[in-house]
């Protein structure tokens, strides 16, 4: 019989804070960006945070919609606050529904994105695409202007699609209906709006200067389906979004769009959040403000380089200074001169100083987007240096360009390098699992020991759902951690969310994915947190979920009646 572990207080033996931070998709970038700047703020307060992955609430689709009882395992017995991205959370409900689903957890709470009666940190939607709109037809002289909303339900979009039909108010431009689009925030929408535009509404490409869609991921769909078609983007319709997610840089062309400070959001929900913690009754709703990025899909040229910094990290400074220790002078002077000597002549002299510092940097497994940084400092100050002879500062710019060719060239190939080394560390482990999913749970554990530490986990449960609710129940299946290999199949209240003897990750900030079976709820994995692609998550949600399922097949054919 599985031991039944009673339920205790939250936090007994620690004075650790526990935040509970609720997102709806691991591949949204905007979530994760977020969530990013969620992690360094709660870290700073030497708080735990639980980042509890589910699904919008009360959305359609039955298998996104089956990963929500998540959510419902937490109470105020399991965390102490909680911050929302109602945004996301609520698109399908609104912001009054949201504000009523949110209340049942009776713990302090901030929503990121605005609530009724809720501590909110929200942005300027509004004027972002006032300005987005407004620079389509004041810079480009756009006239036929089609929008693809975002969920009717969301007041983002809402408020993103007045702004549209303000903007075109205010020049004078009628509103066309067959131009507004139907969407919901995700990339098959995108494609969806752009079929109906052409298929239903009977329109041409001549018929259309450009069309805003409400965030990135439905203008990415809108530029797949146009490219499908043949009608080239910006050449003969522009596209643009909002919020800049990671995509938005990377397609062809890269999306103008709206920039969302999604880090800052982050940070700034913390500070609200623990202000609440900390005794203040009344927080008032901050807003930040958006950024207009200019790039290529709205036929501009892009605008957007990184900005110059105010220092650079500590890491990179240290491992500059050692590189070119030997060399007398400062490390950056030396770099700034060989910049300068290759505008004067010397070809290449540059890119040979640059290159130790990046192989050490490499080495180090070093974010080379920070390089990036560096050569706009660089910049600068070869700029200064070149005040009087005028033939150099294209020159500069030049030969910086050149620099930043190759150093995003590496880092695409070092992200590749890491996104195919966890991939096939996390194919080896699913092949591990599959042969042992329908034994006893030990070899299922020992697999985890084998694989997951090299992905960077020094711990993983896996629990089954038992019963819904915060009075509910799950039950341990299979995981490890540094002092077990083999933990026991014990039954715990589902509000605590990690088992007893896992009081490790107590203390820690983890993941929490829920694990499902099509629409069908089967239990949660619980993974330290970590400086992590994404995508390691995602793959990693769908290989222990279906090791849970096979586990659950394997007891079920086991408890059987045999004739």
């Amino acid at each position: 019989m599985v031991p039944v572990i009673p339920s205790t207080a939250p936090g007994a033996g620690s004075a650790e804070r526990r935040v509970a931070l609720l997102l709806t998709s691991i591949d949204n970038d905007y979530e994760w960006s977020v969530r990013a700047g969620v992690q360094v703020a709660v870290a700073e307060r030497r708080a735990a945070l639980v980042s509890v992955f589910g699904s919008a609430v009360r959305d359609p689709n039955p298998e996104q919609s089956a990963r929500s009882f998540s959510f419902d395992l937490l109470n105020e017995r399991s965390i102490d606050a909680m911050l929302a991205l109602s945004g996301t959370l609520g698109r399908f409900i609104g912001p009054s529904a949201m504000g009523e689903w949110l209340e049942r957890y009776r713990v302090p709470t901030c929503s990121i994105g605005a609530l009724d009666h809720v501590a909110s940190i929200v942005i300027q939607n509004t004027e972002g695409i006032a300005r987005l709109v407004t620079h389509l037809i004041a810079e480009h002289g756009y006239r036929r202007i089609a929008f693809v909303r975002g969920p009717e339900q969301s007041a983002e979009a809402q408020a993103r699609y007045l702004a549209y039909r303000e903007v075109l108010a205010e020049n004078e431009i009628e509103e066309d209906p067959k131009l507004v689009l139907e969407g919901d925030f995700t990339r098959p929408s995108g494609v969806r709006a752009a079929r109906r535009l052409f298929d239903e509404h009977q329109l041409t490409a001549d018929d259309v200067d450009a069309i805003v869609a409400a965030n990135d991921h439905m203008a990415i769909g809108v530029i797949e389906e146009l490219v499908h078609r043949g009608v080239t983007v910006p050449d003969r319709i522009a596209v643009v979004g909002f919020d800049d997610c990671e995509s938005a840089q990377s397609i062809h062309p890269s999306l103008t769009t709206v920039r969302q400070p999604t880090e800052r959001l982050g940070r700034e929900s913390v500070r609200s959040l623990f202000a609440l913690l900390d005794g203040q009754g009344h927080v008032p709703t901050r807003s930040l403000p958006t950024e207009l990025i200019l790039r290529r899909s709205c036929g501009c040229t892009p605008t957007d380089g990184p900005p110059t910094p105010t220092g650079l990290p500590a890491d990179l400074e240290r491992i500059a200074r050692r590189t070119y220790a030997s060399r007398g002078d400062g490390w950056d002077t030396q770099l700034v001169e060989a910049l300068l000597r290759e505008t004067r002549g010397r070809g290449g002299d540059f890119g040979r100083t640059l290159e130790p510092l990046l192989q050490r940097l490499l080495h180090a497994q070093a974010n080379l987007a920070e390089v990036q940084d560096l050569l706009t400092v660089l910049r600068a100050r070869a700029l200064a240096d070149s005040m009087h002879d005028p033939s150099l500062p294209a020159r500069i710019e030049d030969a910086v360009h050149a620099a930043r060719i190759t150093v995003s060239r590496l880092q695409a190939r070092a992200g590749v390098h890491a996104a195919v080394s966890d991939v096939t560390r996390i194919n080896a482990l699913s092949h591990a699992l599959n042969a042992r999913m329908f034994g006893p749970p030990a070899p299922i554990s020992a697999a985890l020991v084998e694989h997951l530490p090299a992905l960077g986990f020094d711990g993983c449960v896996v629990s089954e759902l038992i019963s819904k609710g915060p009075d509910g129940e799950l039950e341990v299946a299979f995981g490890f951690h540094a002092e077990d290999v083999q933990p026991k199949a014990v039954r715990y209240p589902a509000h605590q969310l990690i088992p007893p003897d896992f009081s490790g990750m107590k203390r820690q900030s983890v993941v929490v994915l829920p694990l499902t079976y099509g629409p069908e709820p089967l239990g949660i994995a619980i993974l330290p947190a970590r400086s992590s692609e994404r995508r390691s998550y995602e793959l990693l949600r769908d290989v222990l979920g279906t090791a849970l399922k096979g586990r659950m097949l394997a007891r079920a054919a086991q408890r059987a009646p045999r004739d």
